[in-house]
């Protein structure tokens, strides 16, 4: 069902009970079981939960509302609190012209489904973070090229809930030839005051563009299985990077779905299409050991991270999500069943090491993630990204000696752009190939 349509159902079945008691956003929040959520109930932002009282707020006032939707183990969902939800300033903002909504989308997936397609179909869908955009029909800023959605995620909504604009991760000041959030929250805030009824029509109209570039302007039938299945593969194709393998270029995720369709395009085509099902278990499998031998996999914690901020899958952003280690299970186990690939056994069997250590837990669930922020040293203050899986260069040779560590550091002299990280010297744990 087409996503406006499902706006339309959301709005009148999201009415829920409300505290008429709660007074503060640490009694607001303080009852929710989302440790995303009770993350922020310290903030000097105002939040509500998603509900009644805040829609009621928004109606009172007559006020948008700022919806930030993230989850608990988002790196840029901390670097956003910490630069703007812990900032007083951005906080005085916020609380005097909006009603600010926090929403952790691992417990509420309707509401970051929704906003999350609106997000992607004002930016032509695809991509992910770093990526901001202030969009109505009169006032468009874009402020970074690409497009797609990401965590976190921020829009902006009418006191109905009708989505104005949004973006995903914004600095708190102008930097990156983009409007900063201070600014943007300056900006919509100015706007919905002096006409807040031409604010309403101007989202009607994005939501009536929407749709109109969701109808689809052929004529005839619709194409069939076969030419469907065809493009798939000629897309991917396309877009294969012959020297790193995976797809497109970084960020690079290793996007099980596509190395899914590949094996079964294979299996399937293997009569009809040698020459083409080849070439599918050829993508697939260089992909395979690229993720395996890269620093996307944790050689020495096992499982992989989420995805690689550069093409050749050598640096990860950190967090570990076990939907991820899901996916990524079958596919290195469909291959190595299929074509006894020996690597793609090892990243099957380092796979479910990884859950029953790490996110296994007593009572036989499962965690959901790790985080991607972690501290330095025992007895910090301060979390950062990807501490846990850094070593200092000293470190390092404190630890190999010899022939090991000349083998260590040869990567790092070859692809030394690539693998600093954040401050100089220190890198990922582990570089795969030949350590």
């Amino acid at each position: 069902m087409h996503w406006r349509s499902n706006l339309v159902r959301f709005l009148f079945s999201s009415r829920v009970l409300s505290n008429p008691f709660r007074s503060s956003s640490m009694d607001r929040l303080a009852n929710t079981k989302s440790p995303y959520i009770l993350q922020h109930k310290n903030n000097p932002v105002e939040w509500y939960p998603w509900g009644n009282e805040a829609f009621d707020r928004a109606k009172s006032l007559n006020r948008p509302i700022f919806l930030s939707v993230g989850y608990s183990t988002c790196h840029w969902c901390h670097v956003m609190e910490r630069e703007s939800f812990e900032n007083q300033e951005v906080a005085d903002i916020l609380n005097a012209n909006f009603v600010s909504i926090k929403v952790d989308r691992e417990e509420r997936p309707d509401v970051d489904k929704l906003y999350m397609s609106f997000i992607q179909a004002l930016n032509g869908g695809g991509g992910g973070w770093p990526m901001s955009s202030w969009i109505t029909v009169e006032y468009h800023i874009r402020a970074l090229n690409g497009g797609g959605g990401g965590w976190p995620m921020s829009v902006f909504l009418t006191p109905n809930l009708a989505p104005i604009t949004g973006g995903t991760y914004f600095p708190p000041e102008n930097k990156w030839n983009q409007m900063g959030f201070k600014s943007i929250l300056r900006f919509i805030s100015q706007k919905w005051k002096e006409d807040p009824e031409h604010i309403k029509s101007s989202a009607s109209e994005v939501l009536k563009a929407i749709s109109s570039k969701t109808v689809s302007s052929q004529s005839g039938d619709p194409p069939t299985v076969e030419v469907c299945f065809m493009a798939t593969y000629q897309k991917l194709k396309a877009s294969f990077d012959e020297e790193n393998g995976g797809f497109g270029d970084a960020p690079k995720f290793p996007k099980p779905v596509d190395l899914s369709f590949l094996l079964h395009f294979a299996q399937s085509q293997a009569k009809k299409r040698p020459e083409e099902a080849k070439e599918a278990i050829r993508m697939l499998t260089k992909t395979l050991h690229a993720v395996y031998h890269g620093g996307i996999h944790d050689h020495v914690g096992k499982g992989f991270h989420r995805y690689s901020v550069d093409a050749g899958w050598h640096v990860p952003h950190f967090e570990k999500m076990a939907y991820d280690q899901g996916q990524l299970l079958s596919i290195f186990s469909d291959v190595a069943l299929l074509t006894g690939d020996d690597i793609c056994k090892r990243a099957a069997r380092d796979i479910v090491e990884y859950l029953d250590e790490n996110l296994s837990q007593n009572d036989g669930g499962f965690w959901s993630a790790e985080d991607a922020d972690s501290h330095e040293v025992k007895g910090a203050q301060h979390k950062k990204e990807g501490a846990f899986c850094v070593w200092e260069e000293e470190e390092v040779k404190k630890v190999l000696h010899g022939e090991m560590v000349r083998r260590f550091h040869s990567p790092l002299r070859h692809r030394h752009s690539l693998l600093r990280y954040q401050e100089g010297g220190k890198c990922t744990r582990l570089y795969g190939r030949g350590i």
